[in-house]
């Protein structure tokens, strides 16, 4: 089952549509179509960066990502998710159709951690690339679930414990300007991603 799956049975509120404007306030032009919380004609502001902290069994770790992105709990696998576009006051403003960064140990970030160290590489994979990062070994990109991609970073392997960092996005983004800018903000958490063991 995947994380939007998921989500949709742990979600109170789901909404198809966002407020057109709501992210950088800017006038958006009517034909636009906002397929993921931005008017498919505006660039998401990178300018400001907040750093995401977060817990998961005796680790601390933390990477940074823009502002545009809001943070919510999924209920489900993944412990940290940020949603393109979410304002958590505004309950309308999450939309399962709209990008979602995620840390999470799910089996399409969990299961190719063998092959990749038997063969270095990962065969589900439409994309992949070895990386050479203190917390990921590789960067691939997938299906994952119904009309959804998946671009991840793998292999962190740090006190016995694994999570990929995650973009999961709609399938009519593949090969846009927007995939690419999404992937880069991917990149960019990436490199800022940090962990930091805790004493017992």
């Amino acid at each position: 089952m995947g994380l939007f799956d998921k989500i949709k049975k742990a979600a109170d509120v789901v909404s198809d549509l966002l407020d057109d404007g709501q992210i950088n306030g800017s006038n958006k032009p009517q034909n636009a179509v906002p397929v993921d919380g931005i008017s498919s004609t505006d660039t998401i502001d990178t300018s400001t960066l907040k750093k995401i902290e977060f817990r998961f069994d005796n680790i601390n770790a933390s990477f940074d990502i823009p502002a545009a992105f809001g943070e919510f709990e999924s209920h489900a696998e993944p412990e940290m998710c940020c949603m393109l576009g979410l304002d958590p006051a505004v309950e309308s403003s999450f939309d399962l159709k709209k990008p979602v960064v995620c840390v999470t140990p799910e089996d399409f970030a969990w299961d190719p951690l063998d092959e990749f160290e038997l063969q270095g590489t990962v065969s589900s994979a439409k994309e992949f690339t070895r990386v050479d990062m203190k917390y990921f070994k590789f960067k691939a990109k997938a299906d994952y679930y119904k009309d959804q991609l998946v671009y991840w970073y793998g292999g962190s392997l740090m006190n016995d414990t694994f999570r990929g960092l995650a973009l999961i996005y709609g399938r009519e983004l593949a090969g846009t300007a927007r995939e690419r800018e999404l992937m880069q903000i991917l990149d960019n958490a990436a490199n800022s991603y940090s962990e930091t063991v805790l004493s017992d």
